[in-house]
């Protein structure tokens, strides 16, 4: 990954067009899943439909935490929106993908119960009853098998991004001794001397961008009957994520 940044001069220029875009991106996605027509769509559509609309909510929370400057929550935010971009991706090229959907819920809901019955009746809400339990365990597919990231991933052609980006994320994620350093300062003996509230570090790719594409994908995948209908003003934002991404990698002067 490289710097965000295509060149100084066009900086401020480069800033407003993103926001510009993602702006853009909010607007039609929310027009878009207020008049989707969802009563006659088959079940792969409607999944693919609500695994957009899902993953709105993580595209809104990327925006808000970017512009506060909150990029490491913004990072591990992003790597959510990744996720179902992989589900849906995979759905979308193999529609027969959808029963690893249900037999990755069916494994969760396997394990939670399993858990529960490890856990003290004395921590559990009184209607979770051992019976229930044994009953819920009973009626569960005991060969229910969890589909992992790095399967969706490979399912949805998208193993480059998983190898890269994806694993990029997942140290936002997941607490290190590199992820505690960004918030502290050092004298020359090694003993902490500052304590910053945010990363001392900036994120090494626009976040807010990052996820206007993922988000921009997995409308086209969910959204396909609205998509036709303005199929000109969904190129034309898809075209416009395309390229401001691509002069984020190439470092390229804004045109």
């Amino acid at each position: 990954m490289q710097d965000a940044t295509p060149t100084d001069e066009n900086d401020v220029v480069y800033i407003d067009a993103i926001k510009s875009l993602c702006d853009d991106v909010d607007e039609f996605a929310r027009r878009s899943f207020e008049s989707a027509p969802v009563s006659n769509a088959d079940p792969t559509q409607l999944f693919l439909f609500v695994n957009a609309l899902r993953a709105f909510d993580y595209y809104r929370s990327v925006q808000l935490l970017w512009s506060m400057k909150f990029s490491h929550p913004a990072a591990a935010v992003f790597r959510c929106l990744l996720e179902a971009l992989f589900v849906s991706a995979a759905v979308h090229r193999e529609p027969a993908n959808l029963a690893r959907v249900v037999k990755t819920s069916e494994y969760s809901q396997l394990r939670g119960i399993r858990n529960l019955k490890r856990l003290d009746e004395r921590y559990r809400h009184s209607s979770i009853t051992d019976s229930l339990l044994i009953e819920r365990e009973s009626a569960s597919d005991p060969d229910a098998k969890k589909t992992s990231v790095k399967e969706w991933a490979e399912l949805a052609d998208c193993s480059q991004l998983y190898l890269t980006e994806y694993a990029v994320l997942s140290a936002y994620v997941h607490p290190s001794l590199s992820s505690l350093n960004e918030h502290l300062s050092c004298d020359s003996n090694g003993v902490p001397v500052t304590l910053h509230l945010k990363s001392k570090t900036e994120f090494p790719v626009r976040l807010d961008l990052r996820s206007a594409f993922a988000m921009m994908a997995l409308l086209e995948r969910g959204l396909t009957e609205i998509r036709d209908a303005e199929l000109p003003r969904f190129s034309r934002i898809n075209d416009e994520c395309k390229r401001l991404n691509e002069l984020m990698f190439s470092r390229k002067p804004l045109q």
